[in-house]
């Protein structure tokens, strides 16, 4: 066995700097709706349908439109505390019914917002495989790299 390096040229690159991996194509403009809560936040993405969770310790879960469009609609006796909201549709779907995931997150901090999202997805193709699956900016400005079950800030 021998180990070879071979330098590969990316025909696209990251819209925001230097990351690691090479981008799939190029950037692209993605419909959003974001969430803040007391223990992270929640994206919709309106090419996928995915819903993702994305928790302050760095966790990440993907949940596809067949995994929580058939969930339950959610009916709770509780009252969110002052200043929170109780998320609505799909993030209230996922939100109550996904288990862990109202115990990490805590209430909504605001209603969700929606926005256009600049998104670029990254080739997975390589090993070791690169970071993360694809970049997005939220509507603070700030991008985010997401994917394998983490995420974190790239630029703030």
């Amino acid at each position: 066995s021998q180990q070879v390096t071979v330098a590969v040229h990316c025909p696209y690159t990251f819209f925001f700097g230097d990351a690691d991996g090479c981008p799939s194509g190029p950037v692209r403009d993605v419909g959003m709706v974001y969430q803040a809560f007391e223990g992270g936040f929640m994206l919709w993405r309106g090419d996928t349908n995915e819903i993702y969770v994305f928790y302050d310790d760095g966790g990440m879960q993907v949940f596809l439109e067949q995994d929580y469009a058939n969930l339950p609609e959610v009916v709770l006796d509780d009252v969110p505390p002052l200043n929170r909201e109780m998320p609505v549709a799909g993030f209230a779907k996922v939100w109550a019914n996904a288990p862990g995931v109202r115990d990490r997150l805590g209430w909504a901090l605001d209603v969700e917002q929606g926005y256009t999202a600049r998104v670029q997805s990254v080739a997975a193709t390589r090993l070791p495989r690169p970071t993360f699956v694809f970049y997005v900016v939220l509507p603070g400005g700030e991008v985010i790299g997401g994917g394998y079950g983490t995420w974190q800030t790239i630029v703030s």
